[in-house]
């Protein structure tokens, strides 16, 4: 199987009230082990979002090769520094990354770093 460099983006603000926060930590769980190759952005901001990168990552049968959880992310300039410091590199060296976002701002703020145009779209 090629291998392709992706970021996908969780938020961990509700791990024990929602659907997505329950998905993030069975994600959490499983990539802790195993690695995955994707060649998507997928953004879970909702528990249908959640089930999809569940069936995606079942059907492929593996997982990333790196998870990132940094409670030190801020919704602020730190971001940008992060993503060029410690996501780009990566997924120039086509590798898998999850972050695992503090909260939902953070995580959509770093969507907006990854993808600029979807950001201007609103």
């Amino acid at each position: 199987m090629s291998t392709f460099g992706y970021l996908l983006l969780l938020t961990s603000d509700a791990l024990k009230n929602s659907d997505l926060g329950q998905a993030a930590g069975r994600l959490a769980a499983a990539i802790a082990s195993s690695g995955i190759q994707l060649d998507i952005i997928v953004i879970g901001n909702n528990s249908r979002e959640s089930v999809l990168a569940d069936r995606t990552l079942e059907k492929l049968q593996k997982l990333p090769q790196e998870i990132i959880v940094d409670d030190r992310l801020t919704d602020g300039p730190t971001l940008k520094e992060f993503f060029e410091d410690r996501i780009v590199p990566m997924l120039l060296q086509r590798q898998s990354i999850v972050v695992i976002a503090p909260t939902r701002a953070v995580m959509t703020r770093l969507s907006e770093i990854a993808n600029p145009q979807r950001a201007n779209t609103g």
